[in-house]
């Protein structure tokens, strides 16, 4: 990862925010998203973009316990929280594919399973 003492400024910061969201997801009802707009939605898929972009460029570099939520889990949450949501599907289809890239293909045999309907780029 980066050197930097700021943790804000280091590549780890993308991983601890998806994180934090992942966890607020999971407390939260879906009508908690849909009462603060479509504003939440575009911070939910600015976050699962950079989360993408961190494990493009080091798919390796996280370490995980079998006890903690692997950082490569995240973007499928993401996808989950925008696809549950009204109005999150104008984002789906672009976090869905860009986590696709970092995945190599995760994200697309999660959703095959729910929505038969999309179409993929």
């Amino acid at each position: 990862m980066s050197s930097s003492s700021d943790e804000s400024l280091s590549f780890h910061y993308p991983i601890a925010i998806a994180r934090d969201m992942v966890h607020a997801s999971r407390i939260l009802p879906i009508k908690a998203f849909e009462a603060n707009g479509i504003g939440m939605l575009e911070k939910v898929f600015d976050i699962g973009c950079s989360l993408s972009d961190v494990l493009l460029l080091h798919p390796h570099a996280m370490s995980s316990s079998p006890m903690v939520i692997d950082p490569r889990d995240y973007p499928m949450e993401l996808v989950r929280v925008l696809g549950t949501t009204p109005g999150g599907d104008k984002y789906l289809r672009l976090l869905a594919a860009k986590a696709e890239e970092s995945l190599q293909g995760r994200i697309r045999r999660s959703l095959l399973g729910r929505q038969r309907h999309m179409t993929w780029p």
